[in-house]
């Protein structure tokens, strides 16, 4: 998982990016209906979030393997 942490354009807020990988899209599904999910949309919603969206995507074709800035290769 990573997170980064965005200003808007006003540069008065900052906006979160959250990435999660899994191995199988079964596996993202389980953990959107998992209770942890919705423990920690309700708490991130608790903390002043709004404007939250979710979207699942497969790797792409081009870029299969994740690229990494201290990466061994």
């Amino acid at each position: 998982m990573s997170t980064r942490f965005l200003r808007n354009p006003l540069n008065t807020t900052p906006q979160t990016c959250a990435f999660t990988e899994f191995e199988t899209l079964e596996n993202a599904q389980a953990w959107l209906l998992a209770s942890e999910s919705a423990e920690l949309k309700a708490d991130m919603r608790a903390h002043g979030c709004s404007n939250m969206t979710m979207a699942i995507c497969p790797r792409s074709p081009l870029a299969p393997d994740l690229l990494r800035a201290n990466s061994s290769d």
